[in-house]
């Protein structure tokens, strides 16, 4: 009978033949000898003896039957450990150990998340980072964690291991230098790719040479306007020259106000993609999203709402009750939460109270007409590269640095290659073919206000 060789996670020799694996046990001379790998949990007494990879010796049977997916398995976890060496993702080394494995042998191997963390571990054990902080009051940043790759300062503010909301603030001199330079800045958070002591990486970017450059993170373990208004008075203690003309952000109505505190002469807006985002989880929770995308009226209806952010400011209320007016059936749910949070319900004397999020803050109308972003675009570009670069959910603390490390060295790679006059990437032709034909739209003198957004909303989709 064949047999075959593996090895186990920590690397101790396996003997595989007809269904049973053994594991090593000791060596003598020239003969080692093997018991049966279940031999603790089951106990069971089957031993081998070999010489020369070659079986010379038994001891005892079996209790329990073979395992004919069990050469499929070894080889599936021997290959997942060889690729954790290459610099491949952890998707493609699951993607790749798994490709030819049997029905069988994927029904016993442990779920692809539980692979992909296995990956993880294993590559941050072979790289010899510290033990993770168990909590963010022993957070200890110093030596190589505390600069780039290039040996320049990185961590830039600490608030400190007394400070049950501790936050971090990343960033070389050169960035923060940029930074403050920016007129215009884009902010948003990114949540899956933190360590589990926080709740979501800040990144603050800016325009350089007309290219969105990443030039702050921030690690805050939770997001409310009293904590977003200390990272923006430590952004302004590093930089105090730092005062931009306008700020492109989510929908947090604590940043908003923070901003708004800490710059009350910048302009404040939101990004247009997330406003979209915002009213189609409302259809979602509505339980509308079949009739979406089945029922193009109803879909087009929907697209009116988020429309209204490119009429001019004084258009918007009237604008608003048009589409009331057209009693499109199960819009009610989704207008009235528009409302609710960006229009304002009526009170007392015929007006409206001050929503959650105010008109001047959602509309992008003097935005496109200037032609400055209305969408956080490049920022949700930088996400994925850095979902990418960690390609992990919640990895490690210092494996978290690590890659922060490694996103920062290329960002440095394209600021020199900016600043040095190399020519940067232009939009996309397709956001400016959008903005165009959107202006033709608002200024064609033969549509009112409901024509204006009936027409807007055939030029994007949710």
């Amino acid at each position: 009978m064949s047999i075959l060789f593996s090895e186990t996670e920590k690397g101790k020799p396996v003997l595989i033949e007809n269904g049973f694996d053994y594991i090593q046990e000791r060596a003598h001379e020239n003969k080692i000898y093997w018991r049966c790998t279940p031999c603790n949990k089951q106990k069971c007494k089957a031993r081998l003896h070999t010489t020369n990879n070659t079986i010379c010796y038994r001891v005892g049977d079996h209790n329990h039957a073979p395992n004919p997916s069990i050469s499929g398995i070894r080889q599936c976890r021997s290959e997942i450990r060889d690729l954790c060496k290459t610099t491949i993702t952890t998707h493609s080394i699951v993607a790749a150990s798994i490709a030819t494995a049997s029905t069988a042998v994927l029904s016993q191997l442990p779920p692809i998340n539980n692979l992909k963390r296995t990956i993880c571990r294993r590559r941050a054990a072979n790289l010899n980072f510290p033990a993770n902080p168990r909590s963010i009051s022993e957070i200890h940043i110093n030596g190589s964690f505390a600069l780039t790759k290039k040996k320049e300062q990185f961590l830039q503010y600490d608030s400190g291991n007394q400070d049950s909301d501790r936050f971090l603030i990343f960033a070389t001199n050169q960035q923060l230098d940029l930074l403050q330079s920016c007129t215009d800045v884009y902010i948003d958070g990114i949540f899956k790719v933190v360590p589990e002591l926080y709740y979501q990486l800040y990144s603050i970017h800016g325009s350089v040479q007309r290219n969105i450059i990443p030039l702050a993170y921030i690690l805050m373990p939770r997001k409310n306007e009293e904590n977003y208004k200390r990272v923006y008075d430590a952004i302004m203690s590093l930089r105090p020259l730092f005062k931009p003309s306008s700020f492109l952000i989510d929908f947090e109505s604590g940043a908003m106000k923070a901003i708004n505190s800490c710059w009350p002469q910048s302009s404040v807006h939101a990004c247009f993609f997330h406003l979209t985002q915002n009213i189609y989880r409302q259809v979602q929770k509505a339980g509308f999203t079949t009739k979406y995308g089945n029922d193009e009226e109803y879909a087009h209806a929907v697209r009116m709402l988020p429309a209204l952010a490119f009429l001019e400011t004084n258009d918007i209320y009237s604008a608003f009750e048009d589409i009331g007016n057209l009693q499109v059936s199960d819009l009610d749910p989704i207008y009235n939460y528009f409302e609710d949070y960006y229009i304002g319900r009526f009170r007392s004397r015929n007006r409206r109270i001050i929503p959650t999020f105010p008109i001047t803050f959602w509309n992008v109308h003097n935005l496109l007409r200037n032609q400055f972003d209305h969408t956080n675009n490049a920022v949700e570009g930088w996400h994925r590269r850095l979902n990418n670069i960690v390609d992990s959910a919640h990895p490690g603390f210092w494996r978290f640095l690590s890659d922060l490390q490694t996103e920062q060295s290329y960002v440095d790679g394209e600021i020199s290659q900016l600043v040095t006059g190399l020519v940067p990437k232009p939009k996309r032709i397709k956001t400016q073919q959008t903005a165009s034909r959107v202006l033709r739209i608002l200024e064609n003198p033969t549509n009112d206000n409901i024509q204006k957004i009936k027409a807007i909303a055939h030029t994007f989709m949710l």
